[in-house]
């Protein structure tokens, strides 16, 4: 995820709309939102990937927004 740096920071200033859209696509597939932070993801178990990152519902929905949004609020304190 590193190599996101350099674009977030070329993006000072400017809408960073599609950056996060992208980064989160990544970061979805590496760290599902419902892996919890003490855990690692079992990437030995496509099915169970699969089964963190699915969305099946509004709540699920939801609890990833919020997710999400903690995540930019940590990198804009950064």
């Amino acid at each position: 995820m590193t190599s996101f740096c350099d674009e977030y920071a070329s993006l000072r200033g400017k809408d960073r709309h599609e950056f996060w859209f992208k980064l989160f696509g990544e970061w979805w597939e590496r760290y599902p939102w419902r892996l919890q932070d003490h855990e690692e993801p079992p990437t030995d178990d496509p099915e169970r990937m699969a089964e963190l990152a699915h969305v099946v519902s509004d709540e699920d929905k939801e609890e990833k927004g919020k997710v999400e949004r903690r995540v930019r609020e940590v990198s804009s304190s950064v």
